[in-house]
C-alpha cells in the first residue's frame, strides 16, 4: 500500500475507486480489506493484525472516514497503570483542589468516537483486566466516582425511573457511553487478549 502524497499525484481521480481522503491509493486488496472490516464493525470491536508499517492504522482511518466516524488514537505503554488508562489526577494551582482528567479512551467513549488502541500488547495484565470491562460489558467505574454504562442500560434505568440526565448524574453519577463508540486494536502479533474482539489478519 502507498500512502505518500508523492505517489498520489499520478492517480487519475476519475479512475480512482474512492475519494482518497487519507492520500491512500486504493487497490483491489485494500477495497476487499475495508469491506471485510466494515462487516466486522457491524458485529462489534475488532483487532487488525499485521507487521509494523503495513498500513493497519491507515485502513482503519479510511473505514472510519467512509462511515462518518471520528477516530481517537490511544497510545499505550508498558509502564502505564490502570488508573492512567482511565483518568489522571491533577492539582489546580490556583485553589489546590484535586481534579480528575479523563483519558483519551474515556473521552472517546463519551463522544462516540472510534478508539484505536496502539501498543495494547505492551500493557500489564492488570491493565488488560480494566480494559476488558469496557470491551466486553461497555461499562467502567472511574476513579472520580463516575460510572460509565452501555447506552441501552443507561436508557433502561432512565426510563424505568422517569429521571432526566441531570437526575441520573446526581443520584448515581451515571454517564451513558455513546452508541457509536468502538474499540479497534493495532497489533503486530496476535496476543489473544480479548476473545470478544473479532480478528483480522492484514
Amino acid at each position: 500500500m502507498t500512502t505518500s502524497s508523492k505517489n498520489t499525484k499520478n492517480v487519475d481521480p476519475k479512475n480512482t475507486p474512492i475519494d482518497c481522503v487519507h492520500q491512500m491509493v486504493s487497490t483491489g486488496n485494500i477495497e476487499k480489506t475495508i469491506t471485510q472490516l466494515g462487516w466486522l464493525h457491524s458485529i462489534g470491536d475488532f483487532c487488525v493484525l499485521g507487521p509494523q508499517g503495513c498500513g493497519k492504522s491507515t485502513i482503519v482511518s479510511e473505514l472510519a472516514a467512509r462511515m462518518g466516524a471520528s477516530i481517537t488514537h490511544v497510545v499505550l505503554y508498558g509502564d502505564m497503570t490502570s488508573r492512567e488508562i482511565l483518568q489522571q489526577r491533577e492539582t489546580q494551582l490556583e485553589t489546590g483542589d484535586t481534579v480528575w482528567r479523563n483519558s483519551a479512551l474515556v473521552r472517546a467513549s463519551l463522544e462516540g468516537n472510534w478508539a484505536v488502541l496502539e501498543g495494547l500488547d505492551r500493557l500489564d495484565k492488570g491493565c488488560l483486566a480494566t480494559l476488558n470491562q469496557l470491551v466486553t460489558d461497555r461499562q467502567l467505574q472511574l476513579f472520580d466516582g463516575s460510572r460509565l454504562l452501555r447506552h441501552d442500560r443507561y436508557d433502561a434505568i432512565k426510563t424505568a425511573e422517569n429521571w432526566s440526565d441531570e437526575e441520573m448524574a446526581n443520584r448515581f453519577v451515571l454517564i451513558s457511553i455513546i452508541i457509536s463508540f468502538g474499540i479497534y486494536n493495532d497489533f503486530k502479533e496476535f496476543p489473544n487478549m480479548f476473545p470478544s474482539c473479532n480478528d483480522y489478519y492484514y
